[in-house]
């Protein structure tokens, strides 16, 4: 069956806005519309709780979250450098989003949560350890910036992928890897303990 790129329909005019925003600051590296779309379905589907998103950039992933969220749930966003939480913050704000300026670890302040889309590496492997405590059970964690291994540069082939060993073996996730282009997967790992 032939890939169906529906990448420039069904945005939210306020994800628009951010990427041209991220765009005007040569940010380069907003979350995909594939993974918006996925982070939007996902966060549609909580009505109650927390969320985190480590890794804010210039607001898109932020943009799609916020397209879904419930008025009940409290959003964070976790961003290391001030100027692009101060930006995503003047376009972005309402009563239910707190942007934290920050490591991402400052985060555990206000968790556990429901749903965390871990965009930032340390999060996502070297300090993974400490990212899985902040996700309470039946919780969800979205990993994304996956390469198909078929697409792997050549010094990666034949070599261990920690990352994926680490979150599809985890005894405390039931975890899935999803192709969500031909050349672009994520995990989705949900809490079981």
């Amino acid at each position: 069956m032939p890939h169906i790129d529906n990448s420039d329909k069904y945005k939210p005019t306020i994800v628009e806005t951010m990427r041209a925003v991220a765009s005007s600051h040569q940010f380069e590296f907003s979350c995909t519309d594939s993974i918006g779309r996925l982070l939007r379905t996902l966060v549609g589907q909580i009505t109650s709780g927390s969320i985190l998103e480590i890794g804010t950039g210039y607001g898109v992933g932020a943009a799609w979250i916020i397209s879904a969220l419930s008025q009940d749930v409290s959003f964070y966003t976790v961003d290391i450098l001030k100027k692009r939480i101060a930006v995503a913050k003047s376009y972005l704000e309402q009563s239910n989003v707190t942007f934290i300026t920050g490591d991402w670890k400052e985060a555990a302040l206000y968790g556990p949560y429901k749903f965390i889309f871990a965009d930032v590496s340390s999060a996502k492997q070297g300090e993974a350890d400490q990212l899985v405590e902040l996700v309470e059970p039946g919780g969800i964690v979205l990993i994304d910036d996956l390469t198909p291994e078929e697409y792997w540069p050549v010094e990666w082939q034949g070599k261990p992928d920690a990352l994926r060993e680490y979150w599809l073996n985890h005894s405390h996730f039931e975890a899935q890897e999803l192709r969500l282009s031909p050349r672009e997967a994520c995990i989705i790992a949900t809490r079981n303990k």
